[in-house]
């Protein structure tokens, strides 16, 4: 099965495009949600101890959609026991994340604006009102890259991820960030020709040296060096879907970048739960021995694609190496539709924006979170953020263009967050994160209980 990334990064990057040039999207679509409002000049979020306000009905399920909205609760549903089958009880004190959209790097020079810092910030505040304890942020290359297009360039990068990384830890949130490369297909900046200039020796090279700005600069909690390979081969032309040189090039990176003796700087890789010969994947870089943690993107539920993120957990245990989610969603697609047809592609994804699946993709944040503390996860975020804060009604919006409704729910997402709003999805997500405040505190407990038992016995066998 192939999975690709390409329309919703297009659909993200023009979103923030039109968020400054003025979006152009049917006066209808803002009608349906919060109306035409300027985001620079939206009223500051609820505050976390008022709390948002539900503003988002369910809605029905349609008859088109009943039967692959019946198939994916079921599959939830199968999994979701099996997950408690699999609980002993005990707490894990993983930390419940949320994607900030509107930092998406394939917006380009967009990013730079004080709008869109302005913009991210307070969308910031929106996902910590809900009590999200961690940021997934996304820094592609070659942003960062002084050969691109130049040292006074990449530094206007560097000094708005500076920035924003300083607002996220001064807020006492965990980061995860991941560098891959630009989509150059949707990018405004001039990638593809870069990549097509560069051998694959160079390309490696470039990539490590943003690799190690990143970590030094930024020090995030959790830096992943390379993940989803099939897309990044896609973006590059260079052979990293082949597992022999992805692993021969991660090892390259962890290695070099544990000289910087960065020790608070954990390093992973990892791929997606639809990966070609997932089991090859997770063996091969478990045995990477500078290589902390394994981060799997979760996309897909049909088939036994949710059951591959338990095959690949325990490899990964076994190996001592620790387990992060940088991206999850719900995916509304079952085995045996194609996808190759970009507008095909679109409108699939464009399905996320419809009411009526909430209570899936509630249900599916709440299998995030039990996953996490049945595998012992340290990190997970849901990608799409902007759908705890709105959706469209699908009677009202079915006839668009799939592309169109992606692009309106990033602009009005980003609004209905400053507005202080919620979706059911939103309040689920947050009663989550609320009811597991404890579990760091309780596993410490656990841990201490453990280690004075461990210590007890050991003196009375001396």
């Amino acid at each position: 099965m192939m999975f690709r990334k390409s329309e919703i990064c297009k659909a993200i990057g023009t979103a923030l495009l039109a968020l400054f040039i003025g979006p152009h999207i049917p006066s209808a679509l803002f009608k349906l949600t919060l109306g035409p409002t300027a985001l620079a000049a939206a009223p500051t979020p609820t505050s976390p101890q008022a709390g948002p306000r539900t503003v988002q009905n369910v809605g029905a399920v349609p008859p088109e959609y009943q039967s692959l909205y019946s198939k994916l609760e079921a599959r939830l549903s199968s999994f979701d026991k099996k997950l408690d089958s699999l609980s002993n009880g005990s707490r894990y004190p993983v930390v419940m994340s949320a994607g900030l959209v509107t930092a998406n790097p394939n917006s380009g020079d967009a990013l730079l604006t004080p709008e869109t810092y302005d913009l991210s910030v307070r969308y910031l505040d929106s996902l910590l009102g809900l009590g999200v304890r961690g940021i997934a942020l996304d820094i592609k290359f070659t942003l960062l890259d002084p050969i691109f297009r130049g040292t006074e360039k990449s530094n206007e990068y560097l000094n708005f991820y500076r920035k924003l990384v300083s607002e996220i830890k001064t807020r006492g949130l965990s980061i995860s960030i991941e560098v891959q490369p630009v989509f150059p297909d949707f990018s405004p900046l001039p990638v593809r020709s870069y990549y097509q200039k560069l051998t694959f020796e160079t390309y490696k090279t470039r990539v490590l040296a943003m690799l190690k700005t990143v970590a030094a600069e930024l020090k995030p909690d959790y830096l992943t060096v390379a993940n989803e390979p099939d897309t990044a081969a896609g973006n590059t032309g260079f052979p990293l879907d082949e597992l022999d040189v992805s692993v021969e090039e991660v090892k390259l990176f962890v290695f070099e970048l544990e000289k910087l003796g960065l020790g608070s700087v954990k390093y992973g890789a990892g791929f997606g739960n639809w990966q070609k010969d997932y089991q090859a994947w997770a063996q091969e870089y478990s045995n990477i021995p500078e290589l902390d943690f394994l981060n799997v993107h979760i996309y897909p539920a049909d088939g036994d694609l949710l059951d591959r993120v338990l095959t690949i957990s325990d490899m990964a245990k076994g190996k001592r190496k620790g387990l992060t989610v940088h991206e999850s969603w719900l995916w509304k697609w079952q085995v045996g539709e194609h996808i190759n047809d970009i507008v095909a592609q679109g409108d699939i994804y464009a399905r996320d924006t419809y009411s009526f699946w909430q209570p899936l993709d509630s249900k599916f944040v709440a299998i995030l979170f039990k996953l996490g503390q049945v595998k012992k996860f340290d990190f997970i975020s849901p990608f799409w953020s902007c759908y705890f804060f709105m959706y469209f009604d699908y009677a009202e919006v079915k006839s668009l263009p799939g592309k169109m409704l992606l692009r309106a729910a990033l602009v009005n997402g980003a609004t209905a967050a400053l507005e202080g709003r919620i979706t059911a999805t939103g309040e689920a997500y947050r009663r989550l994160i609320s009811e597991g405040r404890g579990d760091g505190l309780q596993a410490k407990l656990e841990e201490l209980r453990q280690a004075f038992k461990d210590l007890s016995q050991a003196r009375q066998a001396g």
